[in-house]
């Protein structure tokens, strides 16, 4: 399983939205998507801006679901001018 974390629903809806086989789970404040993202187990989460709200998501999501790996996807304070 793959985890992937983003901290704004616009950088995650697009993947959330392919998911196959979804299933929505609530830990706390965070909502999970899991089910399969271009064929591979996966959980999906919007984390909310900030490294603590990343490092609490990631956690929660490591004790969970124990993705081999977290992807952390965003713009990275990338804005429009």
């Amino acid at each position: 399983m793959i985890g992937l974390i983003g901290a704004m629903a616009v950088e995650m809806e697009d993947l959330m939205n392919k998911v196959e086989d979804r299933r929505d789970i609530t830990i706390g404040t965070d909502k999970f998507v899991t089910g399969k993202l271009f064929g591979k187990e996966a959980v999906l989460c919007v984390c909310g801006v900030g490294k603590v709200n990343a490092a609490l998501c990631t956690q929660s999501m490591i004790t969970r679901f124990a993705p081999e790996w977290v992807l952390n996807l965003g713009v990275a304070g990338a804005g429009e001018e």
